[in-house]
């Protein structure tokens, strides 16, 4: 994401534009317990019952919180 904004804002007014990023985690639901716990991409795997769990409630979310233009 950094390079593409890099790249696409060269020789435009947002050239020197500052990209922030914050990185939410990434939380997974288990159905069979009932949890919503953080997961990495590696292991989606319950940390209560160890049943791997493919349905991520969080992480893949991406917001423009703000913009300043002068």
């Amino acid at each position: 994401l950094t390079f593409a904004f890099t790249a696409v804002s060269e020789g435009t007014a947002a050239e020197k534009a500052v990209l922030k990023i914050e990185k939410i985690p990434v939380r997974c639901y288990c159905e069979s317990c009932a949890l919503l716990f953080e997961c990495t991409p590696a292991a989606y795997t319950c940390p209560q019952c160890h049943q791997v769990s493919p349905d991520m409630r969080t992480g893949r979310e991406l917001k423009l919180v703000s913009m300043e233009i002068d």
